[in-house]
């Protein structure tokens, strides 16, 4: 709808608000924005035929952008106009988290209230005795996976490929590996491999220091030497079904901005390991992400949650429900096709009974 109909939006300055829109369109001198902060919030450039379409339309209070066209919108306006989104975004789920959290202690604080002071004294040191436990056997966990755990390598060596926005990308989806393997109630060696660069600096920002992994800046192939690797890539040859804890399991550090088709596959081959992929055609066939390819291109964290799901025990079916994003599953067909095929084949057949199932 019209921005005249709400409130401001998050990449829009005052000068940009309803209330201080109206004439300015005719005013404004022509030409690109100054900086790309001017291209999102600032200038208001004139439009095309350099007049006001005039009456209701400018009671309208269109913000500037939308009244020209998108092609001679400057590369920067989208880059600033998505960091304040993302910004926005941001925002919003740490407001929603804080009351959340308010919520629940609120709730907490109502329960312990009409208790008499002795027993609350001791639910709260059970609660407080509780979560030192859990973080501790977490702690052991995940000693035991560094020592003897299933070794699972990321990539980075592609950071080099890869501009400023993907590189931040791939630091994210990195801490978030290194975040849901220190929840898995099985978790894994995990180690970056390749880590340096700009990567290096990205992560450190993010307080990599603090990751429970291990970086390394040496290649894949000085670390795994003499073990028997799988590469996991949306274009592999063959389906995995089974984790091997004698083998180790390397995934692409790809983002899906940058994904080619048919990249992590070379690179398997060049190096002479055997390239998998994520059973996805066999228990969800959902549309895959580009043309040609065998499967969906996923993010590297939600490729290792799959894989650890798998090593924890649960089936192939519930662990790509679990990690695969709703708006690809929303084109699952009804039936996987293996269903299918056993279905037909268990169908009377009509022609040969005369037209009757019996």
């Amino acid at each position: 709808g019209p921005a005249g109909d709400g409130p401001a939006r998050p990449w829009q300055s005052s000068t940009d608000h309803p209330s201080n829109m109206v004439g300015k369109a005719n005013t404004v001198e022509a030409g690109p924005p100054a900086s790309a902060t001017d291209a999102v919030q600032g200038a208001q450039p004139q439009l095309e035929d350099g007049t006001s379409k005039g009456g209701a339309e400018d009671r309208r209070n269109i913000p500037w952008w939308r009244k020209v066209k998108t092609k001679d919108l400057p590369k920067e306006f989208w880059e600033e106009r998505r960091k304040q989104r993302n910004k926005h975004k941001s925002s919003l789920y740490k407001k929603s988290l804080r009351a959340r959290n308010s919520e629940r202690v609120a709730r907490e604080e109502e329960e312990l209230s009409v208790l008499p002071p002795e027993e609350r004294r001791a639910r709260e040191e059970a609660a407080f005795q509780e979560r030192i436990r859990v973080k501790k056997e977490r702690q052991k966990r995940l000693e035991d996976a560094f020592e003897h755990g299933i070794r699972v390598f990321v990539d980075c060596a592609y950071a080099s490929q890869m501009n400023e926005r993907e590189v931040r990308s791939l630091a994210k989806q990195l801490e978030l590996c290194s975040a849901i393997n220190k929840r898995a109630q099985v978790p894994v060696r995990l180690e970056f491999c390749g880590f340096t660069g700009h990567l290096k600096s990205f992560a450190q920002h993010m307080g990599s220091d603090g990751w429970m992994c291990h970086k390394s800046s040496s290649a894949l192939l000085e670390l795994c030497e003499g073990k028997d690797v799988i590469q996991l890539s949306p274009d592999g040859e063959t389906e995995i079904h089974d984790v091997d804890p004698s083998k180790v399991y390397v995934i692409g550090g790809l983002v899906d901005h940058c994904a080619k088709k048919g990249l992590s596959r070379g690179e398997a081959l060049r190096r002479g390991v055997k390239c998998v992929r994520l059973p996805i055609a066999s228990y969800l066939p959902v549309r895959p992400s580009r043309e040609g390819s065998s499967g969906l291109i996923l993010n590297i964290d939600q490729v290792f949650d799959a894989l650890l799901r798998r090593i924890a025990g649960a089936e192939w079916e519930e662990t790509l429900r679990a990690i695969i994003p709703q708006r690809h599953l929303r084109h699952i067909l009804v039936e996987p096709p293996q269903v299918a095929l056993k279905a037909s084949s268990e169908k009377p057949n009509l022609e040969a009974n005369g037209g009757h199932g019996d």
